[in-house]
Parts: C-alpha cells; structure tokens; sequence
C-alpha cells in the first residue's frame, strides 16, 4: 500500500535527485588533484630580518624548493593536465609519519608550496575558502595533499 501523504510520483523525483547529487558528487571526486610529497614537512618559518636584509631560513627554503619540484613532476605526469592556477579550491593535507613543529606552520609550509609551483594564485581565503589538515603517526613519512576545485 502506498503512503498517502507521498504520492508515487515525488518519491520517483526524490530517487531522481538522489541519483543527480550522487553523480555531482562523483564528479567533484573524479576532478581532485592529489599529490604525494615524501620525507618530513619542515615547519613554515618567519622571515629573518638582519643588517643585510631579509630572508627565509636555508632549511625551509630548501624544503620548500624540493617541495615545488615534487609537486611539479607530478603535474607533468597527471593525463589529462589540470588547468592551473585553480581559482577556488578546497584542500586537504595528510601528515603521515614523523613531522615535527605546529600544526598550522606544517600545513602553512605545503599551501606555501602549492602556490610557489601554481597550483594557487595564493592561500588567501579567496582562493582556498576550504581546508584542513589531519595528522597521522606512523607509516612512510610525507604529505599527501587532495586538491578539489569549487
């Protein structure tokens, strides 16, 4: 027997907009851009102001450098290429393994990275409205980065 206060009819239109919602939301999966940077996150430094100017730490900038490169030599390698620099984007950061320092400093070093190698205009809230970052111990040490436009 049917339910009277639903007729047929709104229950197919509700199993129709169940199906489109999921095929959104496959679709915003399928057009995430991830990334794997191996070893540990050196912690976003504060500029350094010295007589002679001012500059960035030799082991961030090293990191950040290496950083870059990694995400690059993925870029090259995704089939078909993303169209960069993404505009709006959500982001996620996995820490993995052995990292050391603030949380927001690891995850300031990798939003650094993302838009030092283009993928981001900047980590302005303009650009990256959305994100998080989540820390795991234990397992091969690196970041794993998910990138999903908005």
């Amino acid at each position: 027997m049917s339910n009277p206060a639903r007729p047929p009819s709104a229950k197919n239109n509700s199993a129709q907009n169940n199906s489109a919602q999921n095929t959104e939301t496959a679709r915003v999966y399928h057009s995430a851009i991830a990334f794997w940077i191996p070893g540990s996150v050196t912690p976003k430094a504060r500029p350094r102001v010295t007589a002679h100017g001012t500059f960035l730490p030799k082991r961030y900038r090293q990191w950040r450098l290496r950083a870059e490169g990694e995400i690059i030599m993925q870029l090259q390698k995704m089939n078909p290429s993303p169209e960069l620099p993404i505009q709006q984007a959500e982001v996620r950061i996995l820490l993995r393994g052995n990292h050391r320092g603030d949380g927001d400093n690891l995850a300031g070093s990798v939003l650094d990275s993302l838009v030092g190698a283009g993928v981001v205009p900047s980590d302005s809230l303009k650009h990256l409205p959305r994100g998080s970052w989540r820390y795991i111990a234990g397992g091969e040490t690196g970041v794993r980065v998910e990138i999903r436009p908005i």
